[in-house]
C-alpha cells in the first residue's frame, strides 16, 4: 500500500488485540488490495495503525484538517502530501503536522488552500524536489526563502496574484510555471537558472516584454508567453538553441527580430493573434524572417492566422526561386 487519503481512514483504536510484530505488519499490508481494506486493517489496533502508517507513500488531505494525525511521528516514510481546499491556518497546519516531520518528502503540494504567503518553515525541507502552489492568494514571495531548497526541481506558482519575483527563485530549477499571476516584469537574474531551467511558463501575466537576460537560459526547451503585452521580443532569445517550443501567441508584437532564424531546433511556434497590426504583404519584414525560419527549421509546426500562413508560404516560395537562380548562375560561372 503506497497512498492513504485521510478521508477515508478513520484514527480509532480497537483494545484487546495482540501486537504484531512490524516485519509480518508488513507482509500483511503488502497483500490488501484494496484501500478500503487497509484502512479498515488500520482501525485494529495502535500497533497495526503504525505499522500500515510506517508504510504509506503519499497523503492526500482534502478541506477536513481535524483528520489530521495527533503524533508527529506519523507517516515517517512518506514522499508525497497533497493538501488541497484546506483554509491558511490549516494548510500551516498540515506542514508542522506531516511536512515537516517526513525526513523523506520530496513532493509538496499546497493548492487551492488560500494561501496569501508561503509558509514560512518551508526551506527546512532539503530533500523537497515538486512544489506546487498552484490557485491559492500569493501576493509576493518574500521571506519565502524558496532559494534554499536545494534540491528543488519543479516549482508551480501558476494561479495567484504575484505581482513581481524576488532576484533568487531557486537554484536547480528545470520547470518554472508563473502562468496566470498580475507579472509586470521578470528579474534579469532569471538567467541565473540558465544551466538547468528547461521548462518555463509565463502565460496569462501582463508582461510588456521579456529580459534580455533570458538569453543566459541556454538549456531551455519550452517557453510559453501567450497572452501577455508583449510589443517586442529581446535579442538575446536567439541565443536559445535548445528551445523546442515557443507560444508568443495573444500580444502585441510589432515585429520579429532578424536573428529569430537561429531558432531551428524549434518543432512548435505559436504566433496565433501574436501581432499588434495585420501583416499585409509577403514582403514585410516579419514574414521574410517567419520564412527563412520555416526554411531552416523544417519540422516546425507554426500556429497562426491563416492569412499569416499564407503570406509565409508565397514568401518561402520566393526565397526558394531565389536560391534556384543564383545556384543557376554559379554552375553558369563555373562551366
Amino acid at each position: 500500500m503506497s497512498s492513504l487519503s485521510l478521508r477515508c481512514a478513520s484514527p480509532g483504536v480497537a483494545e484487546g488485540w495482540a501486537d504484531v510484530p512490524h516485519d509480518c505488519l508488513v507482509a500483511i499490508i503488502e497483500r490488501f488490495s484494496s484501500k478500503n481494506d487497509a484502512a479498515v486493517m488500520r482501525c485494529v489496533c495502535r500497533a497495526w495503525r503504525d505499522g500500515f502508517d510506517a508504510t504509506v507513500k503519499c497523503v492526500t488531505l482534502h478541506s477536513n484538517v481535524a483528520l489530521l494525525p495527533q503524533s508527529p511521528s506519523r507517516f515517517p516514510n512518506m514522499q508525497h502530501l497533497v493538501v488541497s481546499h484546506c483554509s491558511h491556518s490549516g494548510a500551516q497546519a498540515a506542514i508542522h503536522a506531516l511536512a515537516l516531520p517526513a525526513a523523506h518528502l520530496c513532493v509538496l503540494e499546497l493548492s487551492h488552500s488560500m494561501l496569501s504567503s508561503v509558509p514560512p518553515d518551508l526551506h527546512q525541507l532539503a530533500g523537497l524536489r515538486t512544489l506546487v502552489l498552484s490557485s491559492n492568494r500569493l501576493k509576493e514571495l518574500r521571506g519565502a526563502k524558496l532559494h534554499m531548497l536545494p534540491q528543488l526541481e519543479h516549482l508551480d506558482l501558476s494561479c495567484n496574484l504575484l505581482g513581481e519575483l524576488p532576484a533568487s527563485i531557486g537554484i536547480h530549477l528545470e520547470h518554472l510555471d508563473l502562468s496566470c499571476n498580475l507579472l509586470g516584469e521578470l528579474p534579469a537574474s532569471i538567467g541565473s537558472l540558465g544551466r538547468t531551467l528547461r521548462k518555463l511558463n509565463v502565460s496569462e501575466n501582463s508582461l510588456p516584454c521579456l529580459p534580455e537576460g533570458l538569453g543566459g537560459l541556454t538549456q531551455l526547451r519550452s517557453l510559453r508567453a501567450s497572452n501577455n503585452l508583449l510589443t517586442e521580443l529581446p535579442d538575446s532569445l536567439a541565443q536559445l538553441q535548445s528551445l523546442t517550443l515557443l507560444d508568443l501567441s495573444l500580444n502585441r508584437l510589432k515585429s520579429m527580430p532578424d536573428n529569430f532564424t537561429r531558432l531551428t531546433q524549434l518543432h512548435h511556434l505559436g504566433l496565433f493573434a501574436a501581432f499588434s497590426h495585420s501583416l499585409r504583404n509577403e514582403g514585410s519584414a516579419t514574414v521574410r524572417v517567419l520564412a527563412q525560419l520555416s526554411m531552416t527549421a523544417p519540422e516546425m509546426h507554426l500556429q497562426a492566422e491563416d492569412r499569416l500562413l499564407a503570406l509565409i508560404k508565397i514568401r518561402c516560395k520566393q526565397l526558394r526561386l531565389v536560391a534556384e537562380q543564383q545556384q543557376e548562375a554559379e554552375e553558369a560561372r563555373a562551366r
